[in-house]
């Protein structure tokens, strides 16, 4: 269900990043961090704009909102934005 998430009872800041992917019944949704700004309703860290670690490191707590509903990002620096691919196995745990 939107808005609910699996990791804390308090609501991330990414939670409508992750209400968008979930929504979505494509293989792949590319989004540019303009739009994920938008989403968010505010800026991306630093961190987000300069190390792919901020995607893909399950050690944060929005990768793994995001792994949750079944997606993994892939950072297209070049042209700012980030490929989400459905999880090869499915929504993760």
């Amino acid at each position: 269900m939107p808005g609910e998430h699996p990791m804390s009872d308090v609501p991330s800041r990414y939670q409508p990043l992750v209400d968008h992917l979930a929504a979505s019944t494509e293989a792949e949704m590319i989004v540019t961090f303009a739009a994920i700004k938008r989403l968010i309703g505010g800026t991306l860290p630093e961190t987000a704009l300069r190390t792919a670690a901020w995607w893909t490191n399950p050690a944060h707590r929005h990768v793994r909102l995001w792994r949750a509903v079944g997606w993994r990002a892939h950072v297209d620096w070049r042209n700012s934005r980030v490929r989400f691919t459905r999880d090869a196995e499915g929504v993760t745990p």
